[in-house]
């Protein structure tokens, strides 16, 4: 999507640029106020990840309806969530971490990007099921495709995303972890005994 066409979805005075930021981390600086950068995935992805066909099958059960009858797609409308096996996510993720530290690494103070949060909330196990590539892919893995029988699988797909995600944002950031770490926040999946099964970080 180019700044020409977002320029024609919101007005100017609902867009922040990156030396709106920069200006945001000065403000709040100069009152003892640290900002912390968050980029909330793999929820909360749906409009704005459609941009042309060489682009396909970045988002899952993209704008349907939220609610299925059974299972709720969304916390909220709209719904969609990144597709975790698709690479290409993962390389334009990188490019939107890097812009969004280069945002918030002023070089009007000193206040260093020193803790990165991942989001993380509101993952939706029934949304992914409606992806044919990973139905497959939890079958490959053995695992059970049906999230409210066994979402073991769900959950495997889960780690694997924020791993390689985690990844990513460490090479967007000149290759370094960054000093107070990174937070993912989640209900259900950042239990300590989820976390310990699942993550290999």
């Amino acid at each position: 999507m180019s700044v020409d066409s977002i320029r024609c979805i919101f007005p100017s005075s609902h867009l922040y640029y990156p030396s709106d930021v920069r200006h945001l981390v000065r403000y709040a600086y100069e009152r003892g106020i640290i900002l912390l950068p968050e980029f909330d995935m793999p929820a909360h992805a749906s409009f704005g990840w459609d941009w042309g066909d060489e682009e396909k099958n970045l988002v899952v059960c993209k704008q349907k309806e939220w609610s299925d009858g059974n299972w709720t797609l969304a916390a909220e409308p709209p719904s969609g969530q990144l597709n975790p096996l698709n690479k290409r996510v993962y390389d334009l993720l990188e490019k939107l971490f890097g812009d969004l530290i280069d945002a918030f690494n002023s070089t009007e103070v000193h206040a260093p990007v020193n803790l990165f949060h991942m989001g993380g909330d509101e993952v939706n196990f029934p949304c992914w099921s409606t992806d044919p590539g990973i139905l497959k892919w939890l079958e490959q893995q053995g695992f059970n495709t049906h999230p409210e029988i066994n979402p073991e699988g769900y959950f495997a797909l889960w780690s694997l995303f924020q791993d390689t995600a985690r990844q990513r944002l460490v090479r967007a950031n000149g290759g370094k972890d960054f000093p107070h770490g990174t937070i993912v926040w989640t209900s259900d999946l950042a239990k300590g005994d989820v976390i310990e099964r699942c993550r290999t970080k």
